[in-house]
């Protein structure tokens, strides 16, 4: 029937439910304490695995963006001049959609989101390479390698330095 397909055609393209009227109230109320619950589920997920996207983890749409958003953060990882202006031009959204768009997915702003991504890469850098700590800050996208050793620390707890001895 038409409203089968109607059905259908919403969860394919990504929707989170589908209500028919009349509906009840208990209904909706639940769905929408399930969503919310799934969604704050997802978003400690992802802030916790910035770089592993796995199928399921997001709507279909959801993950083509975030897919898009890190391949074009990850292809300009090393520009410190690449803004949050350049990356919206590159989805072809506007900076506020961009904003609003990270922020309702992972609960983070885009700043925020890129950082957490240079600083995870850093790691990997500081694991692998022979590069020294400002090489690397560079290599991340940072401007200073003092700017870099800061974050660094806010975020995981040790210095660059300290880490890479640990290694």
């Amino acid at each position: 029937s038409d409203d089968q397909e109607s059905y259908l055609k919403a969860l394919e393209s990504g929707a989170d439910i589908f209500l028919t009227k009349p509906f009840n109230l208990k209904v909706l109320a639940q769905s929408i304490k399930g969503l919310l619950f799934n969604r704050e589920k997802l978003r400690f997920y992802y802030t916790n695995n910035i770089l592993n996207i796995e199928d399921g983890d997001f709507g279909v749409s959801e993950q083509d963006f975030l897919r898009k958003l890190n391949d074009l953060i990850e292809k300009n990882l090393d520009n410190s001049a690449y803004t949050v202006e350049d990356l919206a031009r590159s989805l072809t959204i506007s900076r506020v959609q961009l904003y609003r768009k990270v922020k309702a997915i992972l609960g983070i702003s885009v700043s925020d989101h890129i950082n957490n991504i240079r600083l995870d890469k850093s790691k990997e850098l500081l694991k692998k390479s022979s590069q020294n700590i400002s090489e690397i800050a560079y290599a991340v996208g940072f401007s200073s390698p003092n700017y870099f050793s800061t974050s660094f620390k806010n975020k995981f707890g040790v210095s660059p330095k300290e880490y890479k001895s640990k290694i």
